[in-house]
């Protein structure tokens, strides 16, 4: 019921996503101050979020990936509860990305990823409805579908991410897709990206000028 710690938490959990893409270690150090402050003076709906991010950082820094499953669980059991849903939509992306394929088999993130797209467009959270189709696509060419199907959604996804002019997930999904293309012999050249929609030469410079892509 602390106002301040309830507006700190409300920083920070703005903070870490975004932190993430650009310096790890101020990611890290937001999402362990929520953390903190959790276990200072309670939960609120922002620790739902915390929970997994601190599970991620717990397989990612220490190898400790069973904890790491943990904390995500945590976060996807607190998040279903009254008064706490806000953040459903980055909970079940977050466990479904970060955590679950260093835990269990990449199969077993499937429902976690479609849970937290359909609660981004419930709750009007553009970022990760971007998110969470590369993840969904990521997910896809992991457990091996048919290239077929991974092509249908990352053209979606893709379509959406333009439409949003969010210009990471765009440049990511671009890259997955031209993959895809490219192993279904879509592409002139086996090896290379290059089509009507991909230029290697083109992207690869939009990265080196564009340092916020790093990731």
């Amino acid at each position: 019921n602390d106002p301040t710690a309830l507006a700190t938490m409300e920083v920070l959990t703005k903070i870490t996503p975004v932190a993430y893409s650009t310096d790890a270690n101020l990611s890290t150090l937001a999402n362990c101050r929520a953390v903190n402050l959790v276990l200072e003076l309670g939960n609120c709906d922002c620790s739902c979020y915390a929970y997994p991010l601190f599970g991620f950082q717990a397989g990612w820094r220490f190898g400790d990936y069973q904890a790491a499953f943990r904390f995500g669980q945590l976060g996807c059991k607190m998040v279903e509860q009254p008064g706490l849903m806000r953040f459903r939509a980055r909970v079940y992306v977050a466990f479904a990305g970060l955590i679950v394929p260093w835990a269990r088999h990449v199969r077993d993130g499937r429902d976690s990823c479609r849970r937290g797209f359909e609660a981004s467009h419930q709750s009007g959270d553009l970022t990760f409805v971007a998110y969470g189709d590369f993840v969904l696509i990521t997910n896809l060419l992991a457990e091996g579908v048919p290239l077929s199907e991974v092509q249908r959604e990352a053209d979606r996804g893709l379509a959406f991410s333009q439409k949003a002019h969010f210009d990471l997930i765009v440049q990511i999904i671009g890259a997955q897709l031209a993959l895809v293309h490219t192993l279904r012999a879509l592409i002139p050249t086996f090896g290379s990206f290059d089509h009507e929609q991909f230029d290697e030469v083109r992207v690869e410079r939009h990265f080196a000028a564009n340092p916020d892509l790093a990731f």
